[in-house]
């Protein structure tokens, strides 16, 4: 089965590292924290009328070598606007 996805998911998949912090013990050698950050292109889900801006994914461990110790934390955040909207242009 084959099937064309709209326009509007052109460049969904397109995400950028946009931050990287690892934090490590120099004491103990050991990594305290890690964290990674991935933006994604601005959406215009419903051409004119729906977007999804800003969007990013931030995942941080912390005492990642640590099953004891160790915690998990993610966010997904982005700005919905709704009403006349217009996607920015893309840069090539």
């Amino acid at each position: 089965m084959y099937q064309v996805f709209p326009s509007s998911l052109t460049g969904l998949l397109e995400f950028t590292l946009t931050y990287f912090y690892a934090q490590f013990n120099a004491s103990t050698l050991t990594v305290v924290q890690v964290q990674i950050n991935i933006g994604a292109p601005d959406w215009a889900v419903i051409p004119d009328q729906f977007a999804i801006n800003n969007t990013n994914f931030s995942v941080q461990v912390m005492n990642p070598f640590s099953s004891v110790s160790r915690s998990t934390t993610f966010y997904i955040s982005g700005d919905f606007i709704v009403g006349t909207v217009k996607a920015p242009p893309r840069d090539n």
